[in-house]
C-alpha cells in the first residue's frame, strides 16, 4: 500500500485521508466528513477514488456443545435452536486491493497461480 501511495504522489495526484464521524456538543449532532469516513482516497481527473487493501476471512464455527442426555424430539430441536454454535471470523490469507469510485468498484484479487503481492 505504501508503494502504491508513493506512486500516486509521484504522478502528482492529490492524496487524502478522511476523518471519522465525530459528535459536536454545541449543535448536538454527529458530523460526517465529506466522502466515506476513515478512508484513503486519491483524486484522479477531478474524481475521488477510494483505495483500500482488505484481507478476506472465513466464518469458522466454535466447537458444538453436546446436548444433555435424555432430550428427544421437539425438546432436542428446541435445545439445538437455542444452542447453535457461534461463528467467528478467521483470516484466510486472501488479499484484495479495492478501488471505489461510485458507482463503479474494481477489485484486484489473489489468484490461484499468482499472489497479489507478487504482481
Amino acid at each position: 500500500m505504501e508503494g502504491l501511495l508513493a506512486a500516486f504522489e509521484a504522478r502528482g495526484w492529490q492524496l487524502d485521508l478522511t476523518e471519522g464521524n465525530y459528535y459536536d456538543p454545541r449543535s448536538r449532532e454527529v458530523i460526517a466528513p465529506e466522502g466515506k469516513p476513515n478512508s484513503t482516497r486519491v483524486r484522479v481527473d477531478g474524481e475521488w477514488v477510494y483505495v483500500s487493501v482488505v484481507e478476506r476471512y472465513s466464518l469458522v464455527p466454535d466447537p458444538a456443545e453436546i446436548a444433555p442426555r435424555g432430550l428427544r424430539g421437539a425438546a432436542l430441536d428446541q435445545w439445538r435452536k437455542l444452542h447453535r454454535p457461534k461463528r467467528h471470523p478467521v483470516p484466510n490469507g486472501s488479499v484484495e486491493l479495492r478501488f471505489d469510485c461510485p458507482p463503479t468498484t474494481s477489485v484486484v484479487k489473489d489468484g490461484k497461480r499468482e499472489r497479489m503481492e507478487e504482481s
